[in-house]
This record gives C-alpha cells, sequence and structure tokens, in this order.
C-alpha cells in the first residue's frame, strides 16, 4: 500500500503528521508531497519538508490520496486545476481518496461526491451541495472515498485506515502502543 500526502501552504499539521505517523507505524509506505515547493508552512506556523514536490505522475502511482484539512490549505489544493484533476483520476480508477475537516470540499469542487454520504468540518457543511447525505459521524465511509470531520478525529481515522488495509490486528497493536484505545 502506497499513500500519497498532499500538502499545500496553511494545512492543518495534526491532520496531516499524525496520519502519516500512524501510517507509517502500520507498515504502509507513505510520501507527502508540497503543491509547490517541498517546504511548506501549516496553518499554525509549522514548517515541514515534504518528501518531494507535487507531480501528478508520481502521486497517480500510490493506491490512496490524502488531502488534510486546514483553511487556507484546502483553498490553495481546491484553486490548482492539476490537484483537481489528480483526485478525479483517482476516482475513475477506483483508488482511495480521504479528506479530512475543510478538505472534502476540494473533492465537491472536483465532482466526485454526487451522490455520496459524507462529512466535513461542521461550519463548512453548506459547501457540500452534491451529496446524497450529510453525516456527523467522525469518519464516513463511502466505496472509495472517505471522509472525517477534523483534528479530533485525525488518530480514530489513523487507526481505521490501518484497520482497512493492514487488518485489525496491526490496527489494534498500533492503538494500543499510543494509548489511543
Amino acid at each position: 500500500m502506497k499513500v500519497a500526502v498532499i500538502l499545500a501552504e496553511g494545512f492543518e499539521e495534526i491532520e496531516a503528521i499524525s496520519l502519516i505517523d500512524i501510517l507509517k507505524r502500520g507498515g504502509i509506505n507513505v510520501s507527502s508531497f508540497g503543491l509547490y515547493s517541498r517546504e511548506i508552512v501549516g496553518g499554525h506556523g509549522i514548517k515541514v519538508i515534504a518528501d518531494e514536490i507535487f507531480s501528478k505522475t508520481k502521486i497517480l502511482s500510490h493506491d490512496a490520496l490524502f488531502i488534510p484539512g486546514g483553511a487556507t490549505g484546502v483553498e490553495n489544493l481546491s484553486s490548482d486545476m492539476l490537484v483537481i484533476e489528480t483526485i478525479k483520476e483517482f476516482n475513475i480508477k477506483n483508488k482511495w481518496i480521504i479528506a479530512i475537516c475543510a478538505a472534502p470540499f476540494i473533492l465537491e469542487k472536483a465532482g466526485i461526491l454526487l451522490n455520496k454520504k459524507a462529512t466535513i468540518y461542521p461550519t463548512w457543511k453548506d459547501k457540500l451541495q452534491s451529496i446524497s447525505e450529510y453525516s456527523e459521524d467522525n469518519i464516513v465511509i463511502d466505496d472509495n472515498i472517505i471522509t472525517s470531520r477534523g483534528v479530533g478525529t485525525a488518530l480514530e481515522l489513523s487507526i481505521k485506515l490501518l484497520e482497512i488495509w493492514m487488518g485489525s490486528e496491526v490496527a489494534e497493536k498500533i492503538s494500543k502502543g499510543i494509548l489511543f484505545s
């Protein structure tokens, strides 16, 4: 399993870094991609160095795409047409697409939430116009698309992804190891 994480200026640090960390602990190959640079500053001023600069070709070789929230990061990603095209291609190929906090808005903009059940950060819910059902569940899975609500659900989402991709034994081991459960 290979997971690509796209980071843009203003991304939500906890959502991105906790997921990357937990998935790597579970044995998943995770690569981070900075939208325009390897050096990206998150929404709370934390500077990170991505593994690579965003490349549609490189990202499409992955099995899953994760998009963290953060209002400014979401605005930056949703205005980049190459990001939108990449999301559409992931969906056409039925690859996993995961978005947390405000990031499901990017999926809406890409047109892949039509008639799907989804969640988003509560103040952004009116921006999801094409979904069939808005949910206040922490994690919503509809086919290949997984959405989650925000910073407070990031660890739960990460453990759930381990369960889906690596099995419940790995998920439980990592969960206990970090005192999550």
